[in-house]
């Protein structure tokens, strides 16, 4: 599935002129992986932040520290704020957020969620 849904993105991001940038928590960086498998996709991957740890979350995607303990950090909110953490670092038009246990994909703003169990 995965696969195909990233085979399915390259065209678009192409026609698009849209890089694509990755926040990753308990994939390890597994999306990353597999995308930098494709050939020829580094004029729309620009690369991806892997923050396991909560220590990582905040220092690198500025996830504040009540987030973990109000919400968790397997939370919506705390996925939601990776994608805003990585958009004020590289600024980039889309990100893609791999962080939870659902299997759902969906649009907030301009950004892709894709939760993978």
């Amino acid at each position: 599935v995965l696969l195909n849904l990233i085979n399915e993105a390259i065209p678009l991001l192409r026609e698009k002129q849209i890089k694509l940038a990755f926040a990753e928590s308990c994939t390890g960086g597994l999306l990353s992986h597999k995308w930098t498998q494709l050939p020829g996709v580094s004029d729309i991957f620009w690369g991806s932040v892997v923050s396991y740890s909560n220590e990582s979350k905040m220092a690198f995607l500025n996830i504040p520290q009540d987030v973990f303990k109000n919400h968790g950090a397997v939370s919506e909110i705390c996925g939601s704020m990776m994608c805003k953490g990585l958009v004020q670092q590289i600024a980039k038009q889309i990100q893609l957020n791999i962080q939870n246990e659902k299997n759902n994909l969906y649009f907030f703003n301009r950004s892709l969620f894709l939760f993978l169990d």
